[in-house]
């Protein structure tokens, strides 16, 4: 979950450009995105998640969002 905050949108985007994702509106500002990696891409995953800052919610996985949470 992604809110458009100072571009964060745009940077989310460009960081995941290499990935396939999917992404939709939930409402004003706030998307959800589904991001589609393998396993072994996914400490890549976690580090541009986490350079997004605060404006990003992870949801699933579990391990995803616990080694975000911590």
């Amino acid at each position: 979950e992604l809110e458009d905050i100072r571009g964060a949108m745009e940077r989310c985007f460009m960081s995941f450009s290499s990935f396939e994702r999917n992404s939709r509106n939930i409402s004003e500002n706030k998307y959800e995105i589904d991001i589609y990696y393998y396993t072994f891409e996914e400490d890549e995953v976690i580090r541009k998640i986490m350079s997004l800052g605060p404006y990003v919610k992870v949801m699933s996985p579990d391990r995803v969002r616990n080694s975000i949470e911590r």
